[in-house]
């Protein structure tokens, strides 16, 4: 006997047997009741199928999504703009404590007494910048960094969530 499947049935509603694959088919239908209400369910579903009401596009459907998918998104220049601006910061940063041990070098006299010595003003000077640091990052006062830290995460967070809210009501017109 052969096993009478999803697809089978499927293909003899749409008229795709054989002759002799029908005829096989019909004869197990009227002895298996569990087939035969597969069957009947088959034939509702098409039947249901056929009175579905096909939706139409208008012709310009097609050139609206693909307007809307090649548009260029505004949170792609943002996230550019706000990598550029992080990176512009940490590079001054380094500029501005580079220049500072140089200020420091050069308002102490400059390498003037030979390389020996520059290298242990240098030394001196990035003893005297990690001090700073050192002081810069005590207790309090990274208290107080890591405060201003998060505020400042909490405001981007903020303006993340608007530029997600506002691209949704975009894309949703």
């Amino acid at each position: 006997m052969k096993k009478f499947d999803n697809e089978f049935i499927q293909n003899y509603i749409d008229g795709d047997l054989t002759p002799s694959e029908i005829s096989e088919f019909e004869t197990e239908i009227s002895r298996n009741e569990n087939l035969k209400k597969r069957l009947n369910e088959f034939r509702a579903l098409e039947s249901g199928l056929k009175k579905m009401k096909e939706y139409e596009v208008t012709a310009s459907f097609t050139a609206l999504v693909m307007s809307k998918i090649m548009k260029p998104s505004r949170a792609a220049s943002q996230s550019r703009n706000f990598f550029f601006t992080i990176s512009t910061l940490f590079l001054s940063s380094c500029l501005l404590i580079i220049g500072y041990i140089s200020y420091l070098i050069v308002e102490s006299g400059g390498f003037q007494n030979g390389t020996d010595e520059a290298a242990r003003q240098l030394s001196s000077q990035f003893v005297s910048v990690g001090n700073f640091l050192i002081t810069f990052f005590s207790s309090m006062n990274l208290s107080i960094l890591g405060s201003i830290l998060s505020i400042g995460i909490i405001i981007s967070a903020f303006f993340f969530y608007e530029n997600v809210r506002l691209i949704k009501k975009t894309l949703n017109k």
